[in-house]
């Protein structure tokens, strides 16, 4: 099989019909055919992860678009891909670039840097694709979990989520993944990207998407930080120390809370959305710092 250049509608659709396949519902395939967006993710990559940084981890490489455009920028590219039905045409693609492409056929959400082979956090790599809607926050999710093995993200979702996933701590827009992104790294977003450059068409336009890392380990520990963020936004339309009571957070109650958060100069009237991401680094480092509650 030969590998078609699928950056138009027309070769998409001819790669389409060449692996017997057509755009699955369950795993939100909408397929980005323009060439000059493929281009401006790579840019917006090689900004802050040139090719000689290190490797590039593709989330859903489908028909190869985005991952020749690594390819032909100078990159090594790990293209992870669920659908079997593309797996002969990346394998075509790899013929091309036989040193620099390594296709990984499975879901993100199952692998690890481990199987990647992943030198370390000390090599850290980049992360791109075009992300469907069911997977965005769980794969979003993951990366927060392995923050230490990446440095630059540069993401295609839609552009609803783009908006919340970058709503700077202390806005109405603000979430719970929103809160754990800034604490990792500085999320924008970088362009809205019509819905009729993908086939088939979504409902909605997307927009490229990016992280960049903050250098170090994260202000908090991690899993702190989750507990305590998914208590708080659980409950986003109580006062925090009602939400984060509720649930005990470090075994203390509403009026423990209400204390703390004094004592750290938050209002404890005050709701999850609206305290800024000094104010949660303080309530994190103190639920990490406090005894482990009696069982």
């Amino acid at each position: 099989m030969d590998w078609i250049d699928p950056r138009s509608p027309l070769a998409l659709k001819a790669a389409l019909a060449q692996a017997g396949a057509r755009p699955r519902k369950r795993w939100g395939q909408h397929f980005l055919v323009d060439r000059n967006i493929f281009m401006r993710m790579v840019s917006v990559l090689a900004a802050a992860h040139p090719p000689e940084r290190g490797p590039v981890l593709e989330v859903g490489a489908g028909p190869g678009g985005l991952t020749v455009s690594l390819l032909e920028a100078g990159y090594q590219v790990w293209a992870v891909e669920i659908d079997p039905l593309w797996e002969p045409g990346l394998l075509a693609l790899k013929r091309r670039f036989p040193r620099a492409l390594t296709v990984v056929m499975g879901d993100a959400l199952h692998l690890s840097w481990a199987d990647l082979g992943a030198a370390g956090p000390d090599a850290p790599w980049a992360v791109t694709g075009n992300l469907p809607y069911y997977a965005t926050a769980p794969l979003l999710a993951k990366l927060w979990e392995d923050a230490l093995y990446w440095d630059q993200a540069v993401l295609m979702v839609q552009r609803e989520a783009a908006a919340r996933l970058t709503a700077a701590p202390g806005s109405r827009e603000t979430t719970a993944l929103s809160v754990e992104l800034h604490l990792i790294g500085i999320p924008r977003e970088v362009a809205t990207v019509s819905r009729r450059l993908f086939y088939p068409p979504p409902a909605v336009d997307s927009a490229i998407f990016s992280i960049r890392r903050r250098p170090g380990p994260p202000p908090v520990p991690m899993e702190t930080a989750r507990r305590v963020l998914a208590a708080a936004f659980g409950a986003r339309r109580k006062t925090l120390a009602r939400a984060l009571g509720d649930r005990r957070v470090a075994g203390w109650d509403h009026e423990t809370w209400a204390a703390r958060l004094q004592a750290l100069a938050i209002d404890p009237g005050r709701r999850a959305e609206r305290l800024e991401l000094g104010e949660w680094e303080r309530v994190i480092g103190l639920v990490a710092a406090a005894p482990a509650p009696s069982p």
